[in-house]
Parts: structure tokens; sequence; C-alpha cells
């Protein structure tokens, strides 16, 4: 991933300026992790603050959807943006989740920062990092009522 973006990813992460949801890239509640990557780059979001909203850019949807009906869309990025900032589709899937189980943005940003310094000595962290016993241990004990969280 290009260092000015992963830093700024990183710092939005840590900021404390962006509210957590989940399942959605953003919606009334807030971002998840991705949707905090994607409005680096979004210039508009498009649908239903209260529902789920879209990131667009130059006209062009950074979703894997095409469609400017919010509820076609599955709260991911596209591939060709994915590609075009270098985002791991590895590292996109365990930062969702982590995202939807609640993992906080900071611990989140850990686990990136983690995954990107493994790449970065030539390591494969897709085989050193593993995000569910990450997330585990993270949460752990599972706070009340937390025991049947969906994905």
């Amino acid at each position: 991933m290009d260092a000015p973006v992963l830093t700024k990813w990183l710092a939005d992460l840590r900021s404390g300026q962006f509210t957590q949801t989940k399942s959605n890239l953003r919606d009334a509640n807030g971002f998840c992790c991705l949707g905090v990557l994607a409005n680096q780059f979004a210039d508009t979001w498009i649908g239903d603050p209260s529902c789920r909203m879209v990131p667009k850019r130059e006209g062009r949807h950074l979703s894997a959807s095409t469609s400017d009906n919010p509820n076609n869309h599955s709260g991911f990025l596209g591939a060709a943006f994915m590609i075009e900032i270098g985002l791991d589709g590895r590292l996109a899937s365990d930062g969702i989740y982590m995202n939807d189980r609640r993992v906080p943005f900071p611990v989140i940003a850990d686990y990136i920062e983690d995954w990107h310094a493994k790449a970065a000595a030539g390591e494969n962290p897709a085989e050193l990092l593993d995000a569910e016993a990450y997330t585990r241990k993270v949460l752990a004990p599972v706070p009340r009522g937390w025991e049947s969280v969906e994905a």
C-alpha cells in the first residue's frame, strides 16, 4: 500500500474523529474501517445517511457495486480501487472481520500496522497474523450480550 495512504489511514483510525459502525462503509452511525480509508478518496457519498452510503470519486464508485442504489452495495471496496491503492484483499477481509466485531479502530490500526511491518520485512502476513485470534485477545472476556455477534 502506498505509504502516504497507509499513514493517513492509520492516523484517521487512531484520531477519534470517526465513529465506528458495522456492515456498511458508512451510515448514520459512522464508518467502518474501510469506510475511513475510502473517505480519503471520496469526493462525495451518495445514498440515504440513515441507512447506507456509498463513496464516489469523480463519478466513479469506490465500492464493489456500480449501482447508485446504496441497497445494492455490499459494504466492501471495489477490486479496481483496492488495486489502485495497493490494499491487499486478505487485509481488507481481516479489517471487516475485526470491525464488525466491534474491535476498536485504534486496535484495528495496530493490526494493519503489524501486517505492513511483516510485509516490509519480507514475511507473509497472511500466514503470520490471525484476525480471529487477535479479535478474541482484544475482546476477551466477551462482554455480556456479545456472545452471538453476527458477522
